[in-house]
């Protein structure tokens, strides 16, 4: 009997022991982990259109047609006429809607719903600035911009053939190629570029959504030409920012080197030349540039226009006096620049007339000529005298500011240009 309690008592010790360690141990066993394969979720990102979210409108785009206007536009959308004539009066002082451009996109934000009420109008003014207007009450017009980053960037190259084709190669854009143009033109004739003249430029870069639009301007930049270096340092004084040499004389000078751009010359200066019309020889006293009809004339410096008009072999002339020294004249234009006419005043770079062929020509060209006291002079020749250089007061800081880039710009690597794949 005793043995039989004995067994018992043991076998619900044992059964009490493993239950303790059962409960003991299951919260620390690992537990089942289901697994399944996720499901993809799409995501959508909301789409904008001039900071408009374009689930929220239906859109129309066109291109303005020539002589059309705003109110043509709005008509086509049913859009009443006194709100246009209240939008035109309010667009005078922002941006005056008869400056809309043909060939220029607009946009019409119209409510999603079967009425297509037309809520905003935006036009593209140029890639970095627009016109909003807001159609329904408030009315408003507003000119606004574009974000816009500015990079700073670098470009290095040696002339093969043209200025124009090797930096295009290079990857310049033309407003590129003509602003440095504009930087060195009162020291290098553009029409004389030889092959091996050299280039390097630092510049600013302005992209809009990503896409380059424009050449903000010019920081600095160096040119080798028939083996002299030249080189456009910024330096600002007496208010005014310019480029100077790297002695501190301003590459702005009193003459341009040419009244044109990136033409060649088809003529020179000569006391007997073969008139090619009268069939004999006869001085001419003036630079021939080939260039196409309509290209614009630009006068060499400041001075007031004393002849415009027709002067019998010479067709359209303009003749400006710059001072008591100097004169210039430009032949066989097609037509005046407005404005220009006896007494008018010019500014240096200003455009006085358009590339034509009238009087004694045959063909498309510039007939530039200088005199210097009255007595005709080879425009080739002409040293033109610098305005204001660095002042002795301001030279210290401008070789301290002349040094830097000039290191900036030696360490721009020239390489000639890529060839085109044939």
């Amino acid at each position: 009997m005793n043995k039989i309690r004995l067994f018992a008592s043991l076998f619900f010790a044992i059964v009490f022991i493993l239950l303790l360690l059962t409960l003991f141990i299951r919260p620390f066993a690992p537990k089942e982990i289901k697994t399944g394969k996720a499901e993809d979720t799409l995501v959508v990102v909301p789409q904008y259109l001039y900071g408009f979210n374009l689930d929220s409108f239906q859109v129309d785009s066109g291109i303005i047609a020539k002589n059309t206007s705003f109110s043509d536009i709005m008509k086509s959308f049913s859009y009443p006429q006194n709100q246009i004539n209240e939008l035109e009066d309010s667009a005078l002082n922002v941006f005056p809607l008869r400056k809309f451009k043909a060939g220029n996109r607009y946009f019409v934000f119209l409510s999603k719903d079967s009425i297509r009420k037309a809520e905003y109008f935006v036009y593209e003014e140029n890639p970095i600035f627009y016109v909003l207007m807001k159609l329904q009450y408030p009315l408003k017009v507003s000119r606004l911009q574009k974000e816009v980053d500015t990079i700073i960037r670098t470009m290095g190259g040696v002339v093969m053939n043209s200025l124009w084709q090797d930096m295009t190669a290079y990857g310049a854009v033309p407003s590129l190629i003509n602003a440095l143009s504009e930087v060195f033109e009162w020291d290098i004739d553009f029409f004389r570029i030889q092959k091996n003249d050299k280039f390097r430029i630092i510049y600013e870069e302005v992209k809009v959504e990503n896409k380059v639009v424009s050449i903000g301007r010019i920081i600095s930049a160096w040119f080798e030409h028939e083996g002299n270096a030249y080189y456009a340092i910024p330096f600002e004084q007496s208010g005014r920012k310019d480029f100077f040499d790297k002695d501190g004389k301003n590459l702005r000078k009193m003459f341009l080197k040419a009244p044109l751009k990136f033409s060649r010359i088809s003529s020179g200066f000569s006391n007997a030349r073969f008139h090619p019309i009268l069939h004999r020889y006869r001085p001419h006293h003036g630079i021939d540039y080939a260039a196409r009809a309509g290209t614009p004339v630009s006068t060499i410096g400041d001075g007031t226009v004393v002849f415009a008009g027709y002067q019998g072999g010479g067709g359209n002339t303009v003749k400006i006096r710059h001072n008591a020294t100097y004169t210039s004249a430009y032949l066989h234009l097609s037509q005046f620049a407005k404005g220009i006419r006896k007494g008018a005043k010019v500014k240096q770079g200003e455009t006085i007339g358009y590339v034509g062929s009238t009087g004694l020509s045959t063909g498309a060209h510039l007939d530039f000529r200088i005199w210097k006291n009255g007595v005709p002079i080879n425009p080739l020749n002409l040293k033109s005298p610098p305005v204001e250089s660095v002042s002795a007061e301001n030279m210290p800081e401008f070789i301290k500011i002349r040094d830097q880039y000039i290191h900036e710009l030696d360490k721009i690597k020239i390489e000639p240009p890529a060839e085109k794949e044939k």
